[in-house]
């Protein structure tokens, strides 16, 4: 009788030892899913971040393109005008330096020739800015050609980690026994918590940083 007893005994302790590694596999073939989705959801999170950045150095190419020349075609403007002006004013020395009057002649002489350098100088400078403006001009171009082909090495990256995701969602609801929608409040809740903890951290810090100057304010005024 009692090795009828050990023995049911036995077969009760092997159904639920089994019952329990079942158990244990299901739990672990879950979160082995989750774990899996949670990855498919940061690859494909990860992808569509490269296209965003991919597009914006084309947008900050353009926008720096669009600057520089608009500034070249300022000056432009400017040059024509310091042109203008300069040959003005040495036609008007050149007249003085025919007077008949040496030292109103020597002093044209002496103008004009600081005038060559001066409008040298500024038309100088003048080429100098436009020098750099021609660099951003290419700078922005470079970026454009960069961004665009991130954009299209994007484009099939993005298109895998989508078919993933989307593989991971329908296994994460049959794992779960969850719906699209619920699997996202769950991972918005998990990261709430997250940055709750992070804001009550920071809060803490903020208000302990707080005390410290009231302390440091009260020994002041002592």
């Amino acid at each position: 009788m009692k090795k009828v007893l050990f023995t049911l005994a036995l077969v009760v302790f092997s159904f639920a030892a089994q019952a329990q590694s079942a158990a244990d596999k299901a739990e672990a073939a879950k979160q082995k899913t989750i774990a899996a989705y949670e990855a498919a959801k940061l690859k494909f999170i990860q992808a569509n971040r490269k296209a965003f950045i991919a597009d914006s150095l084309v947008q900050a190419g353009e926008e720096m393109i669009a600057e520089a020349k608009d500034q070249i075609k300022q000056y432009e403007i400017v040059r024509k005008e310091v042109i203008k002006e300069f040959a003005n004013e040495r036609k008007q020395l050149l007249k003085y330096q025919k007077s008949k009057d040496p030292e109103v002649a020597k002093q044209a002489i002496a103008d004009i020739k600081a005038l060559d350098k001066q409008s040298a100088d500024s038309l100088k400078a003048i080429d100098k800015a436009v020098a750099a403006l021609v660099k951003a001009d290419a700078k922005g171009k470079a970026l454009i050609t960069k961004g665009q082909a991130q954009s299209k090495a994007t484009v099939n990256a993005i298109k895998l980690a989508e078919d993933k995701y989307n593989q991971m969602v329908e296994k994460f609801e049959k794992a779960t026994g969850q719906t699209a929608d619920e699997i996202m409040s769950y991972f918005d809740e998990k990261e709430g918590k997250t940055s709750v903890k992070k804001s009550k951290k920071s809060d803490d810090d903020e208000a302990e940083d707080s005390e410290d100057d009231g302390k440091k304010s009260k020994k002041k005024k002592k």
